[in-house]
């Protein structure tokens, strides 16, 4: 019992790694074996919030979840009206046969870690990542905003992402890197969002 008790107070300052050897067959093993369990699932949440929280702001996140819980955010689809953002590396294609697939995935990670912030900043959520391509949209979550702010600030963010990039191809330039000069488009209107796939 008294290992639980410690392996509890681990857990609370943060300690997902922390594991209760479950001795014998009483109550007080299959409390350790619970406890594990729990630490398990906890560890696994972690993970997760931590990928998500990677695209979006802990405030979207959070307003994600709540959507959910409530049943206001529908797995099934909505319509709403957002505005979306494309972004795409032009030439990619040949830029990348001739580098190492190491060496793209670094640079994807810089050019990505450049435009993300200015999305989110900007009431965005990012969607996916395709490749050297990008999907975001504005205006549903975490509330839904009027067609004029929606339009605004996914507008917003495309200016201020061509002039991040614009800074960071000049850096390229300078290291004799091929610069990655991105193609931007934004569209405004209804949609219908949920989300795709299979029920598993």
């Amino acid at each position: 019992f008294h290992r639980v008790m410690a392996a509890t107070r681990e857990l609370e300052q943060g300690n997902f790694d922390i594991k209760v050897e479950a001795r014998g067959s009483d109550e007080i093993s299959v409390l350790a074996e619970t406890f594990n369990e729990m630490v398990v699932g906890l560890r696994e949440g972690s993970i997760y919030r931590d990928l998500f929280g990677r695209s979006v702001s802990p405030e979207i996140r959070d307003a994600i979840r709540n959507k959910l819980a409530s049943g206001e955010l529908l797995f099934s689809g909505q319509d709403a009206f957002v505005s979306i953002i494309f972004t795409d590396i032009q030439g990619f294609t040949t830029i990348s046969e001739k580098t190492e697939p190491s060496q793209v995935m670094d640079w994807l990670n810089e050019y990505f870690g450049i435009m993300t912030p200015i999305i989110i900043d900007n009431n965005g959520v990012i969607n996916k990542f395709i490749g050297d391509a990008l999907l975001a949209f504005v205006g549903l979550i975490p509330t839904q905003m009027t067609e004029q702010d929606s339009a605004y600030f996914a507008t917003r963010s495309g200016f201020l992402i061509q002039s991040a990039i614009n800074e960071y191809n000049l850096t390229r330039r300078k290291k004799n890197l091929p610069e990655l000069l991105t193609g931007i488009g934004i569209h405004s209107g209804m949609v219908t969002a949920g989300v795709l796939g299979a029920a598993e």
